[in-house]
């Protein structure tokens, strides 16, 4: 489960991790427009046909005056490479990558664990990937209603039991 880390410039939720990648679709974009997010944030030049659909989830963030309500199209991708030679970040959007261990990751969302362990890289001023590891709670996640996180992994669960159709 790779989740990436929020610039610190950014004016909503800097400085927090958040799935990877997340984007908003222009009203004259199709969903599939939206893989240009990908590359924008993360220097991954990826064809829509890659993406795995997982579903269709509604997401509400109502915190100190900002409101965001979303339909959020979920999708996966199969990676087959590290984190560190994978992602080449936008530093304005983004500043770091972690892994984290799905089953870790899915107990969190659910309370069932109060911190994870996460690892990853972190992009220093002068461009540099310098290596991060730490630990994390639901507090140093974008704050994402409880019930879109537990959709989200509940239906990366279900694909990942049937890695048979997942992994095409």
């Amino acid at each position: 489960m790779h989740l990436q880390l929020r610039s610190k410039d950014k004016k909503d939720f800097p400085g927090l991790f958040d799935i990877t990648a997340a984007g908003h679709i222009l009203s004259d974009e199709t969903i599939g427009d939206g893989v240009r997010e990908i590359e924008e944030e993360l220097g991954i030049a990826v064809s829509f046909e890659e993406l795995i659909s997982i579903g269709v989830i509604k997401d509400q963030i109502h915190e100190n005056g900002f409101f965001d309500n979303e339909r959020c199209h979920v999708f996966l991708y199969n990676a087959e490479t590290t984190i560190e030679t994978l992602y080449k970040l936008q530093k304005e959007e983004v500043s770091g990558v972690v892994t984290a261990d799905f089953q870790d990751f899915y107990k969190l969302c659910r309370g069932l664990e109060k911190k994870i362990a996460v690892e990853g890289f972190g992009v220093a001023e002068d461009g540099r990937k310098t290596a991060a590891g730490k630990t994390i709670t639901t507090n140093d996640l974008v704050p994402h209603s409880p019930e879109y996180l537990l959709q989200v992994t509940d239906l990366i669960s279900k694909k990942l039991k049937d890695r048979k159709s997942f992994w095409k």
